[in-house]
């Protein structure tokens, strides 16, 4: 591993030549291209598994819930509102109307984390301010994409090892046929 890294700094100062140190440089590509891909991989995986019949039947049958849970927080004015997010083509939750919805069906953090919640809807949302890829304000979801995100929740809820009821889990013991929440 150690040789690893050392080769990656060697690499990463070729590539980022202004940068004074191997540490340095090797931060720049963690920071722009191997956390990004590694990021951008976990996206793909969960939105293959959704398009899976057996996970894309469950969408669809609640489809008509989570349609009427994004008509209801886009009706609630988003506090602050993001002009750019505000002016995407289409109807688009922002980042406090999202935050509102997660705390009401108490998706966080007993489902997944806030910071899992903001790099999932960084990567499923649309960027109104390319600049500021990396924030969750600047995008904004669409009823779709919002039926995504909670798909993605959902399947990251699977790596957790309980319920919050103290059902088992097979990582407690208990068989694992039930998904349980992110601690």
């Amino acid at each position: 591993l150690a040789q690893m890294i050392s080769a990656l700094s060697m690499v990463a100062l070729r590539h980022f030549p202004a940068e004074r140190t191997q540490a340095s440089a090797f931060h720049c590509l963690l920071s722009s291209h191997l956390l990004l891909w590694l990021l951008h991989h976990d996206f793909e995986l969960a939105s293959a598994a959704l398009r899976q019949p057996g996970l894309a039947a469950i969408l669809d049958r609640n489809r008509s819930f989570v349609d009427r849970c994004f008509e209801l927080y886009l009706s609630c004015p988003a506090q602050p509102m993001i002009p750019a997010v505000a002016a995407l083509p289409h109807p688009s939750l922002q980042w406090p109307q999202l935050v509102a919805f997660a705390q009401d069906f108490d998706l966080c953090p007993h489902i997944v984390s806030w910071t899992a919640l903001a790099r999932m809807a960084c990567f499923v949302g649309d960027c109104a301010l390319p600049q500021r890829w990396q924030a969750p304000d600047a995008h904004g979801l669409t009823r779709g994409q919002l039926s995504l995100l909670l798909g993605w929740c959902a399947l990251e809820s699977r790596q957790g090892n309980a319920w919050p009821d103290g059902r088992p889990t097979k990582a407690t013991g208990g068989g694992g046929a039930s998904p349980s929440p992110a601690s």
